[in-house]
């Protein structure tokens, strides 16, 4: 969105912003979250950039801090926020931020954040009627409590216009295999706090954004890498391939130990497309809980089709908590891949470490193991940051030798 001012009151000795352009970034959910929007100002050259002012009604669920920054005769103001808490209400909510750029212009930016209404199923099967009863077939957010079968599910699956789902306190054994494969609407999902597996192909291809892990699930299934993807367009059939995936989190508490083969294969929010027809997605970030003690292979590979469909080149950052027990990595590699296992002391393998492509690709890596684990081989390997003293041992052992730079955790 574009808005000009045909004239704006001049500050002492500079000329005033002529207009502005807004463009807004993350996501604002029922469950909260982070995100940014960045807002950029026209000005002449002279035009006095520290003059900008942000400020807010600020609710207790909505924190922000700003930067403002120039480039040539451009200002950009960036406000980061973070929503603290969930949106139980059943109703939006609004907050205003006000941006002053000097006294002549003002622009009030304002974030809304959806409320989900609560639907408690009484009876397995009575999905479909609670949510008739209540006129909610048509909902954009829901959390559906209660004991569900398969019908229910079904119904579920069949929510086309829902974007945000928790089913924290859904009472299920399982998530049917694709129940939400392409789907384009689901943007956040709290998945149920009884299951204890998530299948293949779960949220292939849909538009999901964040998804909420509970503490019971143990398992990511493996995928597979698809040959005869010409008649598919998923190449890699993970979890969450070739979805919008920004963000993961994980209850306090997990008990994940095994990430499936290919379970993030391809996924990024936000792609964006360059002249050859290649999508480049924005950063993934995830922090996986301690308990994880295996990763399979290619767990965050871009989606690369040699053509034959348009390629993903994923942006991930991989990080884990303290005092991880992960022991055994599988092949790994991505366009951009920062893999930082400095917590990780007990690692004993790895795969094949390598990019995605030559051109503008970066692999970084971080590892807190005195001995050097068994390595696949190494292809493109950018940095490697190892513990104090081990520099030596990882440039004399096989694969880990190949990376262009080994330095020592903390040095520049």
């Amino acid at each position: 969105m574009v808005m000009c001012f045909a004239s704006c009151e001049k500050e002492p000795g500079t000329t005033s912003v002529s207009s502005y352009s807004h463009k807004e970034e993350g996501y604002i959910n029922a469950f909260g979250g982070q995100g940014y929007s960045l807002t950029t100002y026209s000005c002449a050259a002279n035009y006095n950039s520290d003059n900008v002012l942000v400020t807010c009604d600020k609710p207790s669920w909505f924190e922000y801090t700003y930067e403002v920054s120039r480039e040539a005769t451009y200002i950009n103001v960036r406000i980061d926020y973070h929503i603290t808490e969930s949106n139980e209400t059943g109703e939006s909510r609004d907050v205003t931020v006000l941006i002053q750029v000097g006294s002549g212009l003002q622009h009030k930016q304002t974030f809304t954040q959806p409320g989900f209404t609560e639907v408690i199923v009484s009876t397995p099967g009575a999905l479909t009627q609670e949510l008739a009863d209540n006129e909610l077939l048509y909902a954009t957010s829901l959390k559906i409590s209660g004991e569900l079968n398969d019908k229910d599910l079904e119904i579920i699956k069949g929510l086309r216009k829902i974007s945000t789902l928790d089913l924290t306190d859904a009472v299920i054994d399982d998530l049917p295999d694709e129940m939400f494969y392409q789907n384009e609407t689901i943007r956040n999902i709290k998945l149920p706090k009884s299951i204890t597996t998530i299948h293949p192909k779960t949220f292939a291809l849909s538009s999901l954004e964040y998804v909420y892990i509970p503490s019971n699930v143990e398992i990511i299934e493996d995928g597979e890498i698809n040959y005869n993807y010409n008649d598919e367009p998923l190449r890699y059939t993970g979890a969450f391939a070739n979805s919008c995936l920004s963000t993961v989190e994980f209850a306090p508490d997990s008990k994940l130990r095994h990430v499936g083969s290919c379970a993030f294969a391809g996924a990024g929010k936000e792609r964006s497309i360059d002249d050859y027809g290649d999508m480049y997605c924005e950063k993934l970030e995830i922090v996986f809980p301690a308990s994880v003690e295996t990763i399979g292979a290619n767990v965050f590979r871009s989606n690369t089709h040699n053509g034959s469909y348009d390629d993903r080149f994923t942006n991930v950052s991989v990080s884990f908590e303290e005092q991880s027990r992960l022991k055994t990595v599988g092949s790994i590699g991505a366009y951009h891949l920062s893999f930082d296992a400095g917590n990780c002391t007990m690692i004993e393998s790895f795969g094949y470490i390598s990019v995605d492509t030559d051109s503008g690709s970066y692999v970084a890596m971080t590892l807190g193991t005195n001995v050097p684990p068994i390595c696949g081989g190494v292809s493109g390997g950018d940095y490697l940051y190892v513990p104090k003293g081990c520099v030596g041992a990882y440039y004399e052992a096989d694969g880990w030798k190949e990376f262009e730079t080994i330095k020592e955790i903390g040095q520049e």
